[in-house]
């Protein structure tokens, strides 16, 4: 997975428009975005327990620091 297939999955079934998706930081199994605050909870609950290249996503919110 690449950061532009987290941008066009958060574009296509997350709500985002392309401008909204900040940034993607990919690690070995997971990846973090930047987006708005106030559209957070609505992405999570569009993407959390859907699947992407089939794999299943988790979608939450980050902890904080």
């Amino acid at each position: 997975m690449t950061a532009s297939d987290v941008e066009t999955l958060l574009v296509t079934r997350g709500g985002l428009t392309a401008d909204q998706v900040l940034q993607v930081r990919l690690r070995d199994r997971n990846a973090f975005v930047t987006i708005p605050g106030d559209r957070v909870d609505e992405v999570v609950r569009a993407l959390d327990g859907t699947t992407f290249a089939d794999r299943a996503i988790l979608v939450e919110r980050a902890r904080a620091r």
